[in-house]
């Protein structure tokens, strides 16, 4: 289990409204998001992968 911890940008953002700031999650992937977009805001971190989530534009 990997600890996965919510940005401020992420606390503030609508779809984890209701996560707390800082789950376990599990990772099998090998392939991580290197440099964001330039419009995306990261919402979740972890010591793995520094873009857990983000979102893109006011859609995605």
């Amino acid at each position: 289990m990997l600890p996965v911890e919510l940005t401020p940008e992420g606390r503030a953002d609508p779809i984890f409204d209701r996560v707390a700031e800082q789950r376990h999650a599990l990772q099998w992937h090998s392939v991580a998001v290197a440099q964001p977009p330039e419009d995306a805001v990261v919402l979740a971190s972890s010591p793995v992968c520094r873009v857990q989530a983000m979102r893109a534009g006011e859609r995605a």
